[in-house]
């Protein structure tokens, strides 16, 4: 699966910028990469083991650290409708689960005693109180 993978280094001239672009290119399963000298950081797209890319350019004497890793899929843009019937959905059901777990709770939960009793039966505890 193709990740998009963030990367602080070490990017203080145009040297140092073409040797790290050098270093990672020839890893396998990069589709992209884009480097951004004002927050130092390397972005590079694929399916890449993010650690490995880290190891390659310290082994090469750069200072690099992972920022973030993440899906390089795009996120899915839902449409009005589709946010309204998320929406009722969950509402309908947080309902209905609301109301059943109060009906649960209104019967004892706990053998000892014959009152509601104690949160999970009681365990953890000495005594039903």
């Amino acid at each position: 699966m193709s990740k998009k993978i963030v990367i602080r280094a070490d990017l203080v001239g145009k040297k140092c910028t073409s040797g790290i672009l050098s270093i990672v290119s020839k890893l396998e399963g990069i589709k992209s990469m884009v480097v951004d000298e004002d927050k130092c950081t390397l972005t590079v797209v694929g399916t890449v083991d993010p650690v490995c890319v880290v190891h390659q350019l310290r082994k090469s004497c750069f200072v690099a650290s992972i920022v973030s890793v993440e899906d390089d899929k795009p996120k899915e843009k839902k449409t009005p409708c589709q946010e309204a019937c998320e929406k009722a959905w969950k509402e309908k059901y947080e309902k209905a689960c609301k109301e059943r777990c109060e009906k649960a709770c209104k019967e004892p939960c706990c053998d000892d005693c014959g009152d509601k009793g104690t949160p999970y039966g009681g365990y953890g505890l000495e005594k039903c109180q």
